[in-house]
């Protein structure tokens, strides 16, 4: 644990092929910034045809190829994904973004297939029936995709007693196409309230830049069938949300990576700090119970060790909160 605090600390970063790819997790998970990520994967997998390396390629092929879906380039996110799946041979868990891949390229019978082959491998399809039911939905087979989305919602209910949001909007989209407008509203209603853990209306200071994507679109639909419903004025809060939460997203400003050095220095120092007031506490506890009182300056020591542990964990995270502050929402900065 030390090593790595001082590693956090000390050590140049990034400098291994498993660096880069931690920088390129935080860049794409925490971030959303998927291009910069990408930039990371690229030194990865070059760093990591050295001999020397240990970091595994097929999971920087699978992160790069989530970077590519999330671009909206699913012709490179499908060169990946059939690499991966030759990989992993038989035990092929990608299938189902390859499915997906081919349902965003118009390749809707080679996306069934896939789909088919998904559920028939798993206990629990319900990702697999709720891409099966997109699918089958784009082929305007309209009702079988209502019968398996709804089949896909009650087996998450009854299994985990929790429902993908991602799913609640694919019915809405599917409702609100066949005028059911109450069933679509409800269900949009549901995706938002589960997809997102801030209150509405959304402000800066709840603002997640890793909120699910589908927030902004399930709001939109909402506002349109509140308004085929009459409630304009319902309809109306509904579309401002929607329009803050994509203020928030245009002028959101991604960490730097120099940011994400410093925050990584921060993690370390944090630790070192809180480390210093252990320390400061057990040597309290051991001059209480050896009675060091004929040694009145012995508690200088822990007291020195409390002050600047507390002092450093206080900077800290003042400069946390300047890096996870306010200035996300400047323009968008380069590394």
């Amino acid at each position: 644990m030390w090593k790595y605090t001082l590693m956090q600390l000390f050590a140049p970063w990034p400098r291994t092929a498993g660096d880069f790819f931690e920088r390129a997790q935080a860049h794409a998970w925490r971030e959303a910034n998927y291009a910069a990520a990408l930039d990371d994967l690229e030194q990865a997998m070059r760093l990591a045809e050295s001999p020397s390396e240990t970091q595994d390629m097929t999971q920087l092929i699978q992160l790069r190829a989530e970077c590519y879906e999330q671009l909206n380039e699913h012709t490179k996110a499908l060169d990946d994904l059939q690499a991966l799946a030759r990989e992993y041979g038989g035990e092929d868990p990608v299938v189902l973004d390859m499915a997906r891949c081919h349902l965003a390229l118009g390749n809707l019978k080679t996306a069934e297939g896939l789909c088919r082959d998904a559920i028939a491998g798993t206990d629990i399809p319900t990702d697999e029936q709720v891409l099966l039911a997109r699918v089958l939905f784009a082929r305007d087979d309209h009702d079988a995709a209502l019968r398996l989305i709804n089949q896909a919602i009650e087996t998450s209910q009854r299994e985990w007693n929790y429902v993908e949001p991602e799913f609640h909007f694919q019915r809405a989209v599917m409702l609100a196409n066949s005028k059911e407008y109450a069933g679509a509203l409800t269900d949009c209603q549901q995706s938002v309230q589960g997809g997102s853990d801030a209150a509405l209306p959304l402000t800066e200071d709840l603002f997640d830049p890793g909120m699910s994507p589908h927030i902004i679109d399930a709001l939109d639909l909402s506002a349109l069938c509140l308004r085929e419903l009459g409630r304009d004025e319902e309809a109306e809060t509904a579309q401002q949300q929607a329009d803050t939460i994509r203020r928030l997203q245009e002028t959101y400003r991604p960490k730097t990576n120099r940011e994400l050095l410093l925050q990584r220095r921060l993690d370390g120092a944090n630790t070192v700090c809180g480390g210093m007031i252990v320390f400061a506490v057990v040597l309290t506890i051991i001059g209480v119970f050896w009675q060091f009182w004929r040694w009145p300056y012995y508690f200088l020591a822990p007291l020195a060790l409390a002050a600047i542990g507390l002092t450093g964990l206080a900077i800290c995270r003042l400069l946390n909160r300047r890096l996870t502050g306010r200035h996300r929402f400047a323009l968008h900065a380069t590394n």
